[in-house]
């Protein structure tokens, strides 16, 4: 079954990603949870409205410190590479940080605190 997540879940995608599951793991555990929503004829749609508000936010602050002048630290290209990857950062049906999410930031803040 084709399913667009309304959410991020550890090993299968991110929130907006079209994705295809067995049909029992989607009517059984992902609908139910709110997680994913079954695929219709406007779910490409959907999926891509998901994806640029997923970074809407990062863009929006972004925006805001270059215009006051504030130096801003985006995280989101380090934790995405390793996602993509196959590692997971977050614990499982959290948004939260795991261990390995953590130590990414703090290496990615150090790095951003040392330069001039």
């Amino acid at each position: 079954m084709r399913v667009v997540l309304r959410d991020d879940v550890e090993n299968l995608g991110q929130k907006g990603d079209l994705v295809d599951v067995a049909d029992g793991y989607a009517r059984n555990y992902l609908v139910p949870r709110g997680l994913a929503l079954k695929a219709s004829a406007g779910s490409q749609k959907q999926a891509d409205a998901m994806r640029r508000n997923r970074l809407a936010q990062n863009t929006m602050m972004r925006e805001l410190c270059e215009a006051a002048g504030i130096p801003f630290l985006d995280t989101t290209s380090v934790l995405q590479q390793r996602v993509e990857s196959g590692e997971n950062v977050y614990f499982p049906d959290e948004s939260h940080f795991n261990e390995l999410g953590h130590q990414l930031v703090a290496d990615a803040l150090a790095e951003f605190l040392s330069t001039p």
